[in-house]
């Protein structure tokens, strides 16, 4: 068993040409057919690159499929603004619950304050 405790072997697994970090976000993601989405679900990343990522997921995507994820990213802009790498790319595989992607563009993008968060700004 490994750290993401899904069975799934490295070796057998890792078949990229760019270096991953080990990144535990949560992640969200769409699946789309052309201009249609037919697919959505969340889970969290295990590791990411510049040119792709690794996640779980909480359903089957198949290989081939278009897929725009949105990342959680770790750093707040201006140390209050929460933000989000959300990138578009194709599934290149999925071993049980851990499905990787290729993402082919990628953009940094502000996250709107949780209510949560407006109430302790408005506090302060």
């Amino acid at each position: 068993m490994n750290r993401t405790g899904m069975g799934w072997d490295r070796k057998t697994w890792d078949r990229r040409k760019k270096r991953r970090f080990e990144m535990r976000r949560e992640i969200r993601y769409k699946i789309w057919d052309g201009e249609r989405r037919i697919g959505s679900g969340t889970g969290w990343t295990i590791d990411i690159s510049s040119r792709g990522a690794s996640f779980t997921t909480n359903g089957y995507i198949p290989t081939g499929m278009v897929i725009e994820v949105s990342i959680s990213w770790p750093v707040l802009l201006n140390g209050d603004c929460a933000v989000r790498l959300v990138g578009h790319g194709l599934v290149m595989r999925q071993i049980g619950n851990v499905t990787a992607c290729r993402i082919s563009r990628f953009e940094f993008r502000t996250q709107a304050r949780s209510t949560t968060m407006k109430t302790r700004a408005a506090a302060a």
